[in-house]
């Protein structure tokens, strides 16, 4: 949607689709556009009226998306293939139907009046655009709060980087991992050795050295797939940590951190308190 590529299975899609954030986030999505927005062509409803029509439309286009999902992902396994999943174009399908649905329900139930082809496909791109709001807000504010949902039980988590200790199924065996020397951003090569932690910061990832302190615009979880082989881990989202500088892990203020030996607090989400648990005591 916004250039990022999000890997998950459809396990992982359910357990977001009805996670308490996205449901909510749904109810009070069609409680907006009901106020400033009629989903019935020609006929005059209140404000439950329109509002019950664009939670079912909703509904339609969520569960149809959620077919092609699933589809796509039966697909990829049975042929051993990695086709994506563009959201633009399953929620495209989900719109369609439930914009002729709508037609339908106002012509046929409600006594509308007809409308013409290309008028009903004027109002699919007007829905569109609707969606396409909607899943913007869905990546960029509602889904990196679900760092507190474990994904890892289904390989790599919803946000693209692998849990400790994955375990290469398919093949039965651990790889040998490779040492990385040096970490690529763009044009400029930093060295791993030395290397105490990184962290992200807006659109930039801090390189912390022992005599210094460097500032890239770069992605974390790219840093993190190239630090595949090298001893640390990933307490938060916004974190990686080296294991020769990890320390102790403590509760303040009913939060979880990660010490180091220089004294800094990192936050660990509670989701990979026992993975980062696990990993100190090994």
């Amino acid at each position: 949607m916004n250039g990022t590529a999000y890997r998950m299975t459809f396990q992982v899609l359910v357990k977001v689709v009805f996670s308490k954030l996205q449901l909510t986030s749904v109810l009070l999505f069609c409680f907006m556009v009901a106020m400033f927005n009629a989903p019935t062509h020609g006929v005059t409803l209140s404000l439950g009226g329109r509002y019950l029509i664009w939670l079912f439309d909703c509904v339609l286009v969520t569960s149809l998306w959620m077919l092609q999902f699933w589809l796509i992902a039966w697909v990829n396994v049975r042929a051993g293939r990695q086709i994506p999943a563009p959201l633009t174009v399953l929620s495209a399908v989900g719109v369609a139907a439930a914009v002729w649905m709508n037609y339908l329900i106002s012509r046929e139930l409600l006594g509308g009046p007809a409308l013409s082809m290309m008028s009903v496909w004027l109002e699919f791109l007007r829905y569109q655009l609707i969606a396409l709001v909607f899943e913007v807000v869905t990546v960029s504010f509602i889904m990196p709060q679900f760092e507190q949902i474990s994904f890892e039980k289904w390989g790599r988590s919803i946000f693209g980087t692998k849990p400790q200790g994955e375990i290469a199924e398919e093949s039965g065996d651990m790889p040998e991992p490779t040492q990385t020397q040096h970490l690529r951003v763009n044009q400029t090569q930093f060295p791993v050795e030395g290397l105490r932690y990184l962290k992200s910061v807006e659109h930039y990832v801090e390189f912390n050295y022992d005599d210094e302190t460097r500032m890239e615009r770069a992605v974390l979880r790219d840093l993190v797939d190239q630090l595949d082989g090298v001893d640390g881990i990933q307490p938060h989202r916004s974190y990686w940590v080296a294991r020769t500088e990890a320390e102790n892990l403590i509760r303040k203020s009913g939060k979880h951190l990660l010490t180091t030996v220089k004294g800094e607090e990192i936050p660990v989400a509670r989701n990979r308190r026992i993975e980062v648990e696990n990993w100190l005591n090994a």
